[in-house]
């Protein structure tokens, strides 16, 4: 008889064939993954197409050019001097995101996260969070925050057009 170095007798190791519900499980697994590897490229799609629709609508000249996207309530963002402005969604406790566009994307972040903006099509988190604040109707706050844009640009636009028609005359 052979004595293992170690002074423990060799064991027999059964190689059965795997059982059919492991299988069945890793088949499961390859379905479902790949389901949702499919719905998570519709939600990157949608997010990229809304964020696309949005920065067009804002218009930006050039790429380094900020834009504030969403009217802030005063209260409830203590950091006015930085970029981007929050959303005044109607449940208090609720974390307040801050929207802009920056670098021909739209940005935001969070209350009580790092200085630094996220596009909102970066990944499959940011994406659920810009959905999230879609269903509860940032897109209300994007239009009337489009409108005051557009009315803030006619008012300069018509400012310097009088200027340079004095200056003509």
């Amino acid at each position: 008889m052979n004595i293992h170095p170690t002074g423990l007798q060799p064991q027999s190791v059964s190689i059965d064939p795997p059982m059919p519900d492991v299988i069945d499980s890793l088949k499961r697994l390859e379905r479902i993954g790949s389901e949702n590897s499919k719905t998570t490229e519709k939600l990157m799609d949608a997010a990229r197409e809304i964020e696309r629709v949005i920065v067009k609508a804002f218009a930006p000249e050039t790429a380094d050019e900020v834009i504030q996207v969403v009217i802030p309530p005063k209260d409830r963002w203590s950091d006015a001097n930085e970029k981007g402005i929050c959303i005044p969604l109607p449940n208090p406790g609720r974390v307040v995101r801050k929207y802009w566009i920056e670098n021909c994307a739209l940005q935001f972040r969070s209350s009580g996260s790092g200085a630094n903006g996220t596009s909102v099509s970066k990944n499959r988190t940011t994406a659920l969070e810009f959905s999230e604040d879609i269903a509860k109707g940032l897109l209300d706050y994007v239009n009337e925050a489009l409108a005051q844009h557009k009315a803030k640009t006619e008012e300069a636009s018509s400012v310097l057009t009088d200027v340079i028609a004095k200056l003509k005359q």
